[in-house]
């Protein structure tokens, strides 16, 4: 855990056995919409993964303003000074992680559900120097003003899924009636709508 941008932050990270100064590829992988990132580690079956495979895997917190507001990741669709940082947050967590471990930085990896999908995507854009490619399940925003190098991204989302829908046009107003049932803030709901 750390500070970042005045709010306690967490992360929970999982680093497989290798043999010293072999680079790993590090996989992070957000929770949805009022989810923990224990509740991602299992989801995402990840955990289970990573000591097999050889790569590091960080599932992080989303911010709740210090249990002021459900858990979430800020997708940047709205500039609002009460909504956390969490591209500066993750941005913090990975130059953490590759000062601690030896990571292949050709080899980052961001992956979501949910909210935490939405976010990944946020990520491909405003993090493409230093990601690899983006997946993206049950949840996908792309930033209208993307720039930089093209973003390998796969998304898996179902035509039943009736909490965040697939159709684009339902998204925003699906998100921000979860947020609105939860508790959410006011610049979560214009965040979660734009």
């Amino acid at each position: 855990s750390f500070r970042h941008d005045g709010i306690e932050r967490t992360y929970d990270i999982l680093v497989p056995e290798t043999a010293q100064g072999v680079a790993m590829p590090l996989v992070l992988s957000f929770p949805g919409f009022t989810n923990s990132s224990e509740d991602q580690a299992v989801r995402s079956g990840l955990a289970a993964r990573a000591p097999a495979d050889g790569f590091v895997a960080v599932f992080p917190q989303g911010s709740d303003f210090e249990g002021t507001t459900p858990s979430y990741f800020n997708l940047e669709t709205v500039d609002d000074p009460s909504l956390a940082d969490d591209v500066g947050f993750t941005a913090e967590i990975l130059d953490r992680v590759e000062a601690d471990l030896c990571i292949d930085r050709s080899r980052i990896f961001v992956s979501g559900f949910s909210n935490g999908g939405m976010f990944a995507a946020t990520l491909g854009c405003a993090l493409n120097d230093r990601v690899a490619a983006v997946a993206s399940v049950a949840g996908v925003h792309l930033l209208p003003d993307c720039r930089g190098r093209p973003m390998p991204i796969i998304i898996t989302h179902g035509t039943a899924d009736d909490v965040v829908p697939l159709s684009e046009g339902d998204v925003g107003s699906a998100s921000a009636d979860i947020i609105r049932y939860f508790g959410g803030n006011e610049a979560q709901i214009r965040m979660s709508a734009a």
